[in-house]
Protein backbone atom coordinates (compact mmCIF):
# COMPACT_ATOMS: atom_id res chain seq x y z
CA UNK A 1 0.00 0.00 0.00
CA UNK A 2 1.38 3.40 -0.99
CA UNK A 3 2.44 5.77 1.74
CA UNK A 4 0.29 8.90 1.86
CA UNK A 5 3.36 11.15 1.64
CA UNK A 6 4.40 9.39 -1.57
CA UNK A 7 0.96 10.04 -3.07
CA UNK A 8 1.20 13.70 -2.10
CA UNK A 9 4.66 13.87 -3.66
CA UNK A 10 3.34 12.47 -6.96
CA UNK A 11 0.61 15.11 -6.98
CA UNK A 12 3.16 17.85 -6.31
CA UNK A 13 5.55 16.61 -9.01
CA UNK A 14 2.73 16.56 -11.54
CA UNK A 15 1.63 20.04 -10.43
CA UNK A 16 5.18 21.41 -10.81
CA UNK A 17 5.44 19.93 -14.30
CA UNK A 18 2.09 21.43 -15.29
CA UNK A 19 3.07 24.76 -13.72
CA UNK A 20 6.27 24.88 -15.76
CA UNK A 21 4.32 24.25 -18.97
CA UNK A 22 1.76 26.89 -18.00
CA UNK A 23 4.55 29.34 -17.20
CA UNK A 24 6.09 28.73 -20.62
CA UNK A 25 2.75 29.54 -22.25
CA UNK A 26 2.39 32.71 -20.17
CA UNK A 27 5.86 33.91 -21.19
CA UNK A 28 4.96 33.29 -24.83
CA UNK A 29 1.80 35.36 -24.36
CA UNK A 30 3.72 38.25 -22.83
CA UNK A 31 6.42 38.09 -25.52
CA UNK A 32 3.73 38.45 -28.18
CA UNK A 33 2.28 41.43 -26.30
CA UNK A 34 5.65 43.03 -25.54
CA UNK A 35 5.16 45.54 -28.36
CA UNK A 36 2.44 46.50 -30.85
CA UNK A 37 2.26 44.54 -34.10
CA UNK A 38 3.25 40.99 -34.95
CA UNK A 39 6.00 39.53 -32.75
CA UNK A 40 6.24 35.73 -32.56
CA UNK A 41 2.93 34.20 -33.66
CA UNK A 42 2.82 35.55 -37.24
CA UNK A 43 -0.47 37.33 -36.59
CA UNK A 44 -2.34 34.08 -35.83
CA UNK A 45 -5.01 35.37 -33.42
CA UNK A 46 -6.59 31.92 -33.14
CA UNK A 47 -3.31 30.40 -31.97
CA UNK A 48 -2.92 33.24 -29.46
CA UNK A 49 -6.32 32.43 -27.92
CA UNK A 50 -5.56 28.70 -27.89
CA UNK A 51 -2.33 29.41 -25.96
CA UNK A 52 -4.30 31.51 -23.43
CA UNK A 53 -6.81 28.68 -22.93
CA UNK A 54 -4.04 26.10 -22.57
CA UNK A 55 -2.30 28.35 -20.02
CA UNK A 56 -5.53 28.65 -18.00
CA UNK A 57 -6.27 24.91 -18.08
CA UNK A 58 -2.75 23.96 -17.02
CA UNK A 59 -2.56 26.47 -14.19
CA UNK A 60 -6.01 25.92 -12.64
CA UNK A 61 -6.95 22.30 -13.28
CA UNK A 62 -3.50 20.72 -13.46
CA UNK A 63 -1.36 22.89 -11.17
CA UNK A 64 -3.39 24.71 -8.50
CA UNK A 65 -5.94 21.96 -7.79
CA UNK A 66 -3.53 18.98 -7.81
CA UNK A 67 -0.99 20.82 -5.64
CA UNK A 68 -3.24 22.46 -3.04
CA UNK A 69 -5.81 19.68 -2.69
CA UNK A 70 -4.11 16.52 -3.93
CA UNK A 71 -0.54 17.33 -2.92
CA UNK A 72 -0.82 19.15 0.39
CA UNK A 73 -4.09 17.37 1.22
CA UNK A 74 -2.52 13.90 0.99
CA UNK A 75 0.52 15.15 2.87
CA UNK A 76 -1.23 16.96 5.72
CA UNK A 77 -4.62 15.31 6.30
CA UNK A 78 -3.16 11.96 7.48
CA UNK A 79 -0.83 13.89 9.80
CA UNK A 80 -3.66 16.00 11.22
CA UNK A 81 -6.01 13.05 11.64
CA UNK A 82 -3.25 10.95 13.04
CA UNK A 83 -3.30 8.73 10.05
CA UNK A 84 -20.14 28.45 -25.23
CA UNK A 85 -19.80 29.89 -28.50
CA UNK A 86 -16.03 29.86 -28.93
CA UNK A 87 -16.05 26.20 -27.94
CA UNK A 88 -18.64 25.39 -30.62
CA UNK A 89 -18.02 22.97 -33.47
CA UNK A 90 -17.97 25.89 -35.92
CA UNK A 91 -14.97 27.52 -34.25
CA UNK A 92 -13.09 24.30 -33.42
CA UNK A 93 -14.04 21.50 -35.78
CA UNK A 94 -11.19 19.19 -34.83
CA UNK A 95 -10.83 16.91 -31.87
CA UNK A 96 -8.71 19.24 -29.74
CA UNK A 97 -11.60 20.75 -27.77
CA UNK A 98 -13.21 17.32 -27.31
CA UNK A 99 -9.93 15.99 -25.91
CA UNK A 100 -9.65 19.03 -23.65
CA UNK A 101 -13.16 18.34 -22.35
CA UNK A 102 -12.21 14.71 -21.78
CA UNK A 103 -9.12 15.83 -19.84
CA UNK A 104 -11.38 17.91 -17.58
CA UNK A 105 -13.56 14.85 -17.04
CA UNK A 106 -10.52 12.83 -15.95
CA UNK A 107 -9.31 15.67 -13.73
CA UNK A 108 -12.80 15.99 -12.23
CA UNK A 109 -13.06 12.28 -11.49
CA UNK A 110 -9.68 12.32 -9.75
CA UNK A 111 -10.73 15.35 -7.71
CA UNK A 112 -14.02 13.68 -6.74
CA UNK A 113 -12.24 10.51 -5.62
CA UNK A 114 -9.72 12.59 -3.70
CA UNK A 115 -12.51 14.58 -2.04
CA UNK A 116 -14.28 11.37 -0.97
CA UNK A 117 -10.97 10.07 0.38
CA UNK A 118 -10.44 13.20 2.52
CA UNK A 119 -14.05 13.23 3.79
CA UNK A 120 -14.03 9.56 4.80
CA UNK A 121 -10.60 9.90 6.41
CA UNK A 122 -11.57 12.94 8.49
CA UNK A 123 -14.92 11.49 9.56
CA UNK A 124 -13.39 8.17 10.58
CA UNK A 125 -10.24 9.45 12.24
CA UNK A 126 -11.27 12.64 14.03
CA UNK A 127 -14.03 15.22 14.34
CA UNK A 128 -14.62 17.69 11.54
CA UNK A 129 -13.24 21.22 11.53
CA UNK A 130 -10.40 20.93 9.04
CA UNK A 131 -10.28 23.41 6.18
CA UNK A 132 -9.52 20.57 3.75
CA UNK A 133 -12.71 18.85 4.96
CA UNK A 134 -14.83 21.84 3.97
CA UNK A 135 -12.97 22.16 0.67
CA UNK A 136 -13.57 18.48 -0.08
CA UNK A 137 -17.32 18.87 0.53
CA UNK A 138 -17.42 21.90 -1.80
CA UNK A 139 -15.58 19.92 -4.47
CA UNK A 140 -17.98 17.02 -4.05
CA UNK A 141 -20.92 19.37 -4.58
CA UNK A 142 -19.56 21.53 -7.38
CA UNK A 143 -17.55 19.20 -9.63
CA UNK A 144 -20.58 17.19 -10.84
CA UNK A 145 -22.11 20.47 -12.03
CA UNK A 146 -18.98 21.25 -14.07
CA UNK A 147 -18.96 17.70 -15.40
CA UNK A 148 -22.59 18.08 -16.49
CA UNK A 149 -21.85 21.40 -18.20
CA UNK A 150 -18.91 20.13 -20.23
CA UNK A 151 -20.81 16.91 -21.07
CA UNK A 152 -23.64 19.03 -22.46
CA UNK A 153 -21.06 21.04 -24.42
CA UNK A 154 -19.64 17.77 -25.77
CA UNK A 155 -23.12 16.74 -26.90
CA UNK A 156 -23.68 20.11 -28.59
CA UNK A 157 -20.44 19.65 -30.52
CA UNK A 158 -20.90 16.03 -31.59
CA UNK A 159 -24.50 14.85 -31.23
CA UNK A 160 -26.53 17.76 -32.64
CA UNK A 161 -28.06 18.83 -29.32
CA UNK A 162 -28.69 22.50 -28.53
CA UNK A 163 -28.17 22.98 -24.81
CA UNK A 164 -26.13 26.16 -25.35
CA UNK A 165 -26.82 26.97 -29.02
CA UNK A 166 -29.42 29.76 -29.46
CA UNK A 167 -30.09 28.58 -33.02
CA UNK A 168 -31.64 25.42 -31.59
CA UNK A 169 -33.36 27.02 -28.61
CA UNK A 170 -30.43 26.71 -26.22
CA UNK A 171 -29.08 29.31 -23.85
CA UNK A 172 -25.36 30.19 -23.81
CA UNK A 173 -25.83 32.03 -20.50
CA UNK A 174 -26.78 28.66 -18.95
CA UNK A 175 -23.23 27.47 -19.57
CA UNK A 176 -21.89 30.50 -17.72
CA UNK A 177 -24.16 29.78 -14.75
CA UNK A 178 -23.11 26.12 -14.62
CA UNK A 179 -19.41 26.94 -15.00
CA UNK A 180 -19.38 29.67 -12.36
CA UNK A 181 -21.29 27.44 -9.94
CA UNK A 182 -18.07 25.43 -9.97
CA UNK A 183 -15.69 28.38 -10.24
CA UNK A 184 -17.06 30.82 -7.67
CA UNK A 185 -19.47 30.69 -4.73
CA UNK A 186 -20.84 34.13 -5.60
CA UNK A 187 -21.60 32.94 -9.19
CA UNK A 188 -23.01 35.86 -11.12
CA UNK A 189 -20.56 38.55 -10.10
CA UNK A 190 -18.76 37.61 -13.33
CA UNK A 191 -21.95 37.99 -15.35
CA UNK A 192 -23.13 41.58 -14.94
CA UNK A 193 -22.70 42.16 -18.67
CA UNK A 194 -25.07 39.39 -19.81
CA UNK A 195 -28.28 41.28 -19.03
CA UNK A 196 -29.15 40.44 -15.42
CA UNK A 197 -31.99 42.44 -13.91
CA UNK A 198 -31.30 45.21 -11.39
CA UNK A 199 -32.32 43.24 -8.29
CA UNK A 200 -30.14 40.27 -9.24
CA UNK A 201 -27.14 42.52 -9.84
CA UNK A 202 -27.72 44.23 -6.48
CA UNK A 203 -27.83 40.87 -4.70
CA UNK A 204 -24.61 39.57 -6.23
CA UNK A 205 -22.87 42.90 -5.59
CA UNK A 206 -23.76 42.60 -1.89
CA UNK A 207 -22.79 38.90 -1.75
CA UNK A 208 -19.37 39.61 -3.23
CA UNK A 209 -18.81 42.51 -0.85
CA UNK A 210 -19.48 40.19 2.10
CA UNK A 211 -16.86 37.73 0.85
CA UNK A 212 -14.29 40.53 1.02
CA UNK A 213 -14.70 40.81 4.82
CA UNK A 214 -11.49 39.49 6.41
CA UNK A 215 -11.93 36.10 8.05
CA UNK A 216 -8.54 35.67 9.68
CA UNK A 217 -5.64 37.76 10.94
CA UNK A 218 -2.03 37.33 11.97
CA UNK A 219 -2.32 40.22 14.47
CA UNK A 220 -1.01 39.23 17.87
CA UNK A 221 0.71 36.15 16.53
CA UNK A 222 4.35 35.27 17.07
CA UNK A 223 5.96 35.23 13.64
CA UNK A 224 9.38 33.91 12.69
CA UNK A 225 10.53 35.36 9.39
CA UNK A 226 11.91 32.18 7.89
CA UNK A 227 11.82 31.53 4.14
CA UNK A 228 8.42 29.74 4.23
CA UNK A 229 6.90 32.57 6.31
CA UNK A 230 8.19 35.16 3.83
CA UNK A 231 6.41 33.25 1.05
CA UNK A 232 3.23 33.22 3.13
CA UNK A 233 3.40 36.97 3.84
CA UNK A 234 4.10 37.67 0.18
CA UNK A 235 1.07 35.60 -0.81
CA UNK A 236 -1.11 37.44 1.72
CA UNK A 237 0.02 40.79 0.28
CA UNK A 238 -0.73 39.67 -3.29
CA UNK A 239 -4.07 38.16 -2.26
CA UNK A 240 -5.05 41.36 -0.46
CA UNK A 241 -4.40 43.46 -3.57
CA UNK A 242 -6.43 40.99 -5.62
CA UNK A 243 -9.22 41.14 -3.05
CA UNK A 244 -9.35 44.93 -3.16
CA UNK A 245 -9.62 44.97 -6.96
CA UNK A 246 -12.26 42.26 -6.61
CA UNK A 247 -14.37 44.62 -4.51
CA UNK A 248 -14.14 47.19 -7.30
CA UNK A 249 -15.20 44.60 -9.88
CA UNK A 250 -18.04 43.54 -7.57
CA UNK A 251 -19.71 46.89 -8.25
CA UNK A 252 -22.11 46.05 -11.08
CA UNK A 253 -21.91 49.51 -12.66
CA UNK A 254 -18.10 49.58 -12.70
CA UNK A 255 -17.86 45.97 -13.85
CA UNK A 256 -19.77 46.86 -17.02
CA UNK A 257 -16.87 49.16 -17.95
CA UNK A 258 -14.09 46.83 -16.76
CA UNK A 259 -15.58 43.61 -18.14
CA UNK A 260 -13.13 41.69 -20.36
CA UNK A 261 -10.35 44.23 -19.89
CA UNK A 262 -6.88 43.71 -18.46
CA UNK A 263 -8.17 44.99 -15.12
CA UNK A 264 -9.88 41.61 -14.71
CA UNK A 265 -6.70 39.78 -15.76
CA UNK A 266 -4.72 41.67 -13.12
CA UNK A 267 -7.36 40.93 -10.48
CA UNK A 268 -7.51 37.16 -10.78
CA UNK A 269 -3.76 36.74 -11.25
CA UNK A 270 -3.14 38.62 -7.99
CA UNK A 271 -5.60 36.28 -6.27
CA UNK A 272 -4.00 33.14 -7.74
CA UNK A 273 -0.31 34.08 -7.64
CA UNK A 274 1.42 32.29 -4.78
CA UNK A 275 5.12 32.92 -5.35
CA UNK A 276 7.46 35.23 -7.28
CA UNK A 277 6.46 38.43 -5.43
CA UNK A 278 8.55 40.91 -7.43
CA UNK A 279 7.85 39.36 -10.83
CA UNK A 280 4.12 39.16 -10.19
CA UNK A 281 3.91 42.82 -9.20
CA UNK A 282 5.92 43.99 -12.21
CA UNK A 283 3.82 41.80 -14.53
CA UNK A 284 0.31 42.40 -13.30
CA UNK A 285 0.19 45.75 -11.51
CA UNK A 286 0.61 47.66 -14.81
CA UNK A 287 -2.30 45.67 -16.20
CA UNK A 288 -4.62 47.60 -13.88
CA UNK A 289 -3.66 50.75 -15.79
CA UNK A 290 -4.19 48.97 -19.12
CA UNK A 291 -7.66 47.89 -17.99
CA UNK A 292 -8.52 51.38 -16.76
CA UNK A 293 -7.45 52.65 -20.19
CA UNK A 294 -9.83 50.20 -21.84
CA UNK A 295 -7.49 47.58 -23.29
CA UNK A 296 -9.48 44.36 -23.87
CA UNK A 297 -7.98 40.99 -23.04
CA UNK A 298 -7.60 38.03 -25.43
CA UNK A 299 -6.16 40.15 -28.25
CA UNK A 300 -2.72 39.60 -29.73
CA UNK A 301 -2.24 43.17 -31.03
CA UNK A 302 -3.12 46.62 -29.71
CA UNK A 303 -2.74 50.36 -30.47
CA UNK A 304 0.52 52.14 -29.69
CA UNK A 305 -1.16 53.93 -26.77
CA UNK A 306 -0.94 50.71 -24.72
CA UNK A 307 2.70 49.95 -25.60
CA UNK A 308 4.38 51.35 -22.47
CA UNK A 309 2.63 49.36 -19.76
CA UNK A 310 2.63 46.21 -21.94
CA UNK A 311 6.41 46.45 -22.22
CA UNK A 312 6.70 46.73 -18.42
CA UNK A 313 4.33 43.78 -17.95
CA UNK A 314 6.29 41.62 -20.40
CA UNK A 315 9.53 42.48 -18.61
CA UNK A 316 7.91 41.34 -15.36
CA UNK A 317 7.08 37.96 -16.91
CA UNK A 318 10.77 37.47 -17.69
CA UNK A 319 11.61 38.34 -14.07
CA UNK A 320 9.09 35.68 -12.98
CA UNK A 321 10.66 33.19 -15.38
CA UNK A 322 14.09 33.88 -13.88
CA UNK A 323 12.64 33.44 -10.39
CA UNK A 324 11.10 30.12 -11.43
CA UNK A 325 14.42 28.85 -12.78
CA UNK A 326 16.22 29.97 -9.62
CA UNK A 327 13.60 28.32 -7.40
CA UNK A 328 13.88 25.07 -9.39
CA UNK A 329 17.65 25.12 -8.99
CA UNK A 330 17.36 25.71 -5.23
CA UNK A 331 14.99 22.75 -4.88
CA UNK A 332 17.34 20.57 -6.94
CA UNK A 333 20.37 21.68 -4.91
CA UNK A 334 18.60 20.89 -1.63
CA UNK A 335 17.76 17.36 -2.77
CA UNK A 336 21.14 16.73 -4.41
CA UNK A 337 23.53 18.41 -2.00
CA UNK A 338 21.56 19.31 1.11
CA UNK A 339 22.56 18.03 4.50
CA UNK A 340 20.34 15.50 6.24
CA UNK A 341 18.90 17.24 9.29
CA UNK A 342 17.96 15.65 12.58
CA UNK A 343 14.37 14.88 13.46
CA UNK A 344 12.36 17.84 14.76
CA UNK A 345 12.07 17.37 18.53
Amino acid sequence: MANFSHIGTLYLIFAVFSGLLGTAFSVLIRLELSAPGIQFLNGDHQLFNVIITAHAFLMIFFMVMPSLVGGFGNYLVPVMVVYPPLAGIQSHSGGSVDLAIFSLHLSGVSSLLGAMNFISTVLNMRAGGLTIFVTAILLLLSLPVLAGAITMLLCDRNFNTSFFDPAGGGDPVLYQHLFWFFGHPELSHHMYAVGLDVDTRAYFTAATMVIAVPTATAYGGSLRFTAPMLYVLGFIALFTIGGLTGVILANASMDIAFHDTYYVVAHFHYVLSMVMFIGVNITFFPQHFLGLSGMPRRISDYPDAFAGWNAVSSFGSLVSLLATVLFAYIVYDIYANGKVVKANP
